[in-house]
């Protein structure tokens, strides 16, 4: 008498079916975040905005604050995964007033820089006060009148242990709805650990692409990219980030938010960051 065989499942058909389960929770995610993302431009859409916000986190506009305007903004930087330290969490902390001086120029202070640093690979966890500092920006041509936006950038920060000076140049180009903007920048930094002060140098440029669905809600692209020069003749390897971003705004106050992640192989440097930073108007 024969007996029918039981079935038997080859582990290429298991990895099949593994990885078809996979696309297709993918593909509902994607579609759950496309909708997630439609609903709220939909309802950013509703009113029209009267805030003058930041379209970009890592990119700066060349655009200046009013003469006599104030704004004040918190900024959360969240840098986490290492290569070498998977465990490693970074949170930097800033808040900034700015207000406006003339047409032209615009003038920041920073009240505090503060971060706190979590991993197998940081020496003294926990929360730390790293800088205050300030920043003035020229406006050299206005991307609204102009063939394109021109300024100049200087800040800075001074702590404890740290003293930093850097410098901007910043290019942006408004076509319609679309804003394009450039900045590169050069940063000279000295450190004092274990009672030494080291000096460093980075070298950073940011390019952010930016599209108003409507008067309060705005979608784009940013691009990151760093490299270090310690002792000033050193290079390290680069890294570059890329991710995009979000901006929603209402009345006086307004939030903008970009997660990057590393598309290069620097283990030394965090693979994911995101910026929140969020402002209001006076």
């Amino acid at each position: 008498m024969n007996q029918a065989s039981s079935p038997t499942t080859s582990p290429r058909s298991t990895s099949s079916l593994a990885w078809g389960l996979a696309r297709r929770a993918a593909s509902r995610l994607t579609r759950a975040a496309a909708l997630f993302a439609l609903g709220l431009a939909g309802l950013a859409c509703v009113a029209p905005a009267q805030a003058d916000e930041r379209r970009f986190t890592f990119v700066y506009e060349t655009t200046t604050t009013p003469p006599g305007a104030f704004e004040f903004e918190n900024w959360i930087t969240w840098k986490s995964h290492k290569n070498e330290d998977p465990s490693y969490d970074r949170f930097e902390f800033r808040h900034e007033v700015e207000f406006g001086l003339t047409d032209r120029l615009m003038a920041s202070v920073y009240v505090a820089n503060w971060s706190y640093t979590d991993g197998k690979s940081v020496d003294g966890d926990g929360v730390n006060y790293d800088s205050s500092g300030f920043e003035l920006i020229y406006n050299l041509l206005n991307p609204a009148k102009d063939p394109f936006g021109l300024a100049v950038y200087g800040e800075y920060n001074g702590g404890p242990d740290l003293h930093a000076l850097e410098t901007k140049v910043l290019v942006q180009k408004n076509i319609d709805r679309w804003v394009l903007a450039y900045n590169v920048s050069l940063e000279a930094a000295w450190e004092q650990e274990d009672g030494l002060w080291n000096t460093e140098c980075e070298f950073q440029q940011t390019v952010g692409v930016s599209y108003e669905v409507c008067p309060k809600f705005t979608l784009g692209v940013e691009l990151l990219h760093q490299v270090d020069f310690p002792h000033w003749s050193e290079q390290e390897e680069h890294q570059l980030y890329a991710g995009p971003n979000m901006s929603y705004r209402a009345g006086s106050w307004w939030v903008t938010v970009t997660p990057l992640i590393q598309v290069t192989s620097n283990h030394a440097e965090p693979d994911f960051q995101t910026r929140l930073i969020a402002g209001i108007n006076f």
